[in-house]
């Protein structure tokens, strides 16, 4: 089996790669989908303070693009490692605030430890005040329905609190896109943030 690198992400808040690249994606996306309804923007707190926003995933590409675009924040979203394994397109997605997470399927002997970093890189970038955004379901599939839930998120909150108490402060905002007909040009898009909740508060229960 070919050897494949150990990837250390930036520490990053945000990047001046995501920034100039939101401009395009927010006339692209805007202009494929037409969005009908964009309701909760209000619910999120200020763009240095650290969120995890967690969402429904009906569409691999569309949906990060569709957050990207709609909204002025820039967020940081955890994707599978082998896209990263050649430097170019690592050094891309470093860029627009790509996070590489391990897969069982990439066969990989240590990839606990690898993972371990990664979620420290996480946390690392939420004690600078970093917005991350989760598709805890763990895979996309168009049906209009919330598919059992992974445990990502309780996982990566977990540790958050452990190692940071202040991080318990972390505010969970729940988020949800619909769409009419994903595939097809000018069809309606629904997005959707609901009031944010403290972490501590769940834990706590």
């Amino acid at each position: 089996m070919k050897k494949r690198p150990v990837l250390t992400p930036p520490v990053q808040r945000v990047h001046l790669g995501y920034f100039l690249a939101r401009l395009f994606v927010e006339q692209g996306t805007k202009r494929f989908h037409r969005t009908d309804v964009l309701t909760g923007l209000e619910n999120f707190p200020d763009k240095k303070t650290p969120i995890v926003m967690v969402g429904n995933h009906q569409n691999g590409m569309m949906d990060p693009l569709n957050i990207c675009g709609n909204m002025n924040r820039q967020f940081h979203w955890l994707t599978r490692a082998d896209v990263f394994w050649k430097p170019i397109f690592k050094k891309i997605l470093f860029t627009f605030n790509q996070i590489p997470i391990y897969r069982q399927k990439d066969r990989l002997p240590d990839i606990r430890l690898r993972n371990e970093i990664i979620w420290n890189n996480c946390l690392d970038r939420l004690e600078i005040g970093a917005s991350l955004a989760l598709f805890p379901e763990g895979n996309h599939n168009p049906q209009k329905t919330i598919r059992p839930l992974k445990r990502g998120v309780s996982d990566l909150l977990g540790r958050a609190y452990t190692r940071n108490k202040d991080l318990g402060r972390i505010q969970l905002i729940p988020f949800g896109q619909d769409y009419e007909h994903y595939p097809t040009f000018r069809r309606r898009l629904s997005l959707r943030a609901g009031k944010p909740i403290e972490w501590v508060d769940l834990y706590n229960e």
